[in-house]
């Protein structure tokens, strides 16, 4: 059976992915600010630990197959990209170095870049894009 870390299990795209792994037998280790708010199926797959994107997680990551990274600041409001920086960029730069100290053998990045800033397939959007 695959284990798979997740972040941003809370919100709509993290909870529907949680559930469909597990309706496929796959077991689900997710970080959450507060996992009372994960609203998704729960089996004896489902490991969900209280911790945010800068708390130590790597014992988790430890026999893990694959990291899905969804948790992302997606607020429409803020007007600087620093406002943005700490969860989009720093905790994902972070949390891919640790997938890699652990040996992971996938990480994947759910971007939230064009919800943010809009783009093309020539002209990427970015969270610096106009809103």
């Amino acid at each position: 059976m695959k284990s798979i870390f997740i972040t941003g299990v809370t919100g709509l795209l993290g909870t529907n992915l949680a559930n469909e792994l597990l309706k496929l037998g796959y077991r689900v280790t997710a970080i959450a600010r507060d996992p009372n708010k994960y609203f998704g199926v729960r089996t004896e797959n489902l490991h969900l630990i209280k911790k945010d994107l800068f708390d130590d997680y790597g014992v988790y990551l430890k026999d893990v197959d694959i990291v899905v990274h969804i948790a992302a600041v997606t607020a429409t409001n803020l007007l600087k990209y620093k406002e943005y920086e700490n969860v989009n960029y720093l905790a994902t730069k972070r949390l891919f170095e640790k997938a890699k100290e652990y040996k992971v053998s996938k990480f994947i990045f759910i971007s939230t870049a064009n919800t943010i800033g809009y783009g093309s397939f020539e002209n990427p959007g970015t969270e610096e894009n106009e809103i």
